[in-house]
């Protein structure tokens, strides 16, 4: 179902397909990843909600994760800086590499500091 979304991308699919990234299967997981990419922006919101509620203590639940994040650097959209720049502050790996190719597509690709 999440490949036949990707070819035909639809906005009532949102609230399945980011379910559908928290599968133990990883193949499922990325193909609803590129699916709510497919979407684009009316998938932020949710994706931006499901990072911010989620916990990486699984490797299903941290593939999920890097899932969202890279499917938000993939709609490349203003809305999605804020996830993107608490992304890049995780330890993981991955998820500070899909931030910050999310961030340079959107030409924020400096180094940022947090000020005291």
């Amino acid at each position: 179902a999440a490949l036949g979304l990707l070819r035909h991308p639809d906005e009532r699919a949102i609230p399945a397909l980011v379910h559908a990234l928290q599968d133990e299967d990883q193949l499922v997981s990325r193909i609803a990843g590129d699916a709510l990419a497919a979407i684009g922006k009316a998938a932020i919101p949710a994706l931006s909600d499901f990072l911010e509620k989620s916990a990486s203590e699984t490797a299903a639940q941290q593939m999920a994760r890097v899932n969202a994040v890279r499917a938000l650097a993939a709609i490349a959209d203003p809305q999605a800086i804020p996830a993107l720049m608490r992304a890049s502050e995780e330890g993981s790996l991955f998820m500070r590499h899909w931030a910050e190719v999310g961030l340079e597509s959107l030409g924020l690709d400096m180094v940022y500091m947090k000020l005291d």
